[in-house]
């Protein structure tokens, strides 16, 4: 079943991030570095944001629909919070338009894209309806990316114009799942202060690991902007925006290998741990890896085809950043495993203190190192940061093992 349906959400995941990746080279080209940049610089923003809304649930509601006794009360929960978050990120964001002078525009793309966290990938996961989020979610992208195509070419390209597009097609997405699943909306009932509380006690650490990795490829953004500016940014966000075909992938992936690979570590029996975590790394990570060696190889071509002369230098980067598609495929595995393992906080510790060191080495990172330089530091913490991760895990659960085996005897 599990290779049925990752046949199925691998082709739909293809054809999303295909389409996802025909859009980015479009918008790249069309409105320039800079203007790219700005865009950009939105998305590192909600992205930020949108952590603090989903507040790691699409992680924890699989563990949490085996402890509770109804999937109901875990959509319950989940939604709550999603849509209290969402109403208080939105205030928040009229009072940075209105008191402190943010860009109205860029507000508005930030809230556009905020939306997305009310989806219900959550719900459809625990429901072992995967493949129907799929479709769902494969509707969105060719919405989203044909209307942007058709209008772009009709009307003068605006930043705004993209965020409008892309409301539109959330809203038309959100409709549909809403609808799918509108029994649990129906039986819906306000969560109780206690299960509040130890959610956002629970989910505080996961919450933390995400900030930790969006230092990776968010906030390092920013000191990059600061460092080189928007039109460098906008070559260095495309470079990013080429590693999100892996991160589509990986979403879906993850759906399909969460609950496997939280069983066997849960069961305590390392030849299921293995044999788990062997169906993961052939099955995700080995075509993943492929993928980046083809990227790799034809670099030069790749971005002499696709891209206008404004983003040439890309193509010397090409190799850099083809190394994160792997990279975000095994962060994802040990993030699986440490959860699976209910050792959040140490994980949580860890990430930090490599988020911290990367942050502080990039700020105090020389300008004249130029942009490789500024990858490769970036590339050398992150692998450094999963190398201590896995070796740690694998040396707690062997810890954890033997009490168990000491225990049953």
């Amino acid at each position: 079943m599990s290779v049925k349906q990752l046949s199925v959400l691998t082709k739909n995941s293809i054809i999303g991030a295909a389409v996802s990746y025909l859009l980015t080279i479009y918008l790249a080209n069309i409105l320039g570095p800079e203007t790219f940049g700005v865009y950009s610089y939105v998305l590192v923003i909600a992205g930020i944001v949108g952590l603090v809304v989903n507040y790691s649930t699409d992680i924890t509601a699989a563990k949490m629909s085996v402890t509770e006794d109804s999937k109901q009360k875990v959509f319950d929960l989940v939604f709550a919070f999603r849509l209290s978050a969402l109403l208080v990120s939105g205030m928040a964001l009229l009072v940075a338009v209105y008191i402190f002078e943010f860009d109205g525009k860029m507000a508005f793309g930030v809230f556009c894209v905020l939306l997305a966290s009310m989806n219900l990938a959550f719900l459809f996961e625990i429901c072992h309806r995967n493949i129907v989020y799929s479709y769902i979610f494969l509707l969105e992208r060719l919405l989203y990316v044909g209307s942007v195509t058709l209008f772009l070419n009709l009307m003068e390209p605006s930043i705004l114009l993209v965020f409008w597009l892309y409301f539109i097609a959330n809203v038309i997405s959100l409709m549909i799942q809403f609808r799918v699943q509108l029994p649990y909306f129906r039986a819906f009932s306000f969560p109780t202060k206690g299960k509040w509380i130890r959610l956002l006690n629970d989910n505080f650490s996961l919450l933390m690991i995400a900030m930790a990795q969006l230092a990776y490829g968010g906030f390092s953004r920013i000191i990059f902007e600061n460092k080189y500016g928007l039109e460098q940014l906008g070559i260095f966000s495309l470079g990013l925006q080429i590693t999100a075909a892996a991160s589509i992938f990986q979403s879906q992936v993850e759906r399909v290998f969460r609950m496997s690979i939280s069983s066997a570590i849960s069961n305590g029996k390392m030849q299921d741990i293995l044999s788990a975590l062997k169906r993961y790394l052939c099955m995700s990570t080995l075509p993943i890896g492929l993928l980046a060696l083809v990227i790799t190889n034809w670099s030069e071509e790749f971005v002499t085809l696709i891209f206008t002369e404004d983003y040439r230098s890309l193509a010397d980067l090409l190799f850099l950043f083809a190394s994160f598609f792997v990279i975000i495929n095994l962060n994802s595995l040990v993030t699986m495993c440490w959860v699976a393992l209910d050792e959040q906080r140490q994980y949580f510790s860890m990430s930090m203190k490599f988020a911290v060191v990367l942050l502080v080495t990039l700020y105090f990172l020389p300008p004249d190192v130029g942009v490789s330089g500024f990858i490769l530091c970036i590339l050398a913490i992150q692998i450094t940061s999963l190398v201590y991760a896995s070796t740690r895990f694998f040396l707690l659960l062997k810890k954890t093992i033997s009490a168990l085996n000491v225990e049953g005897s």
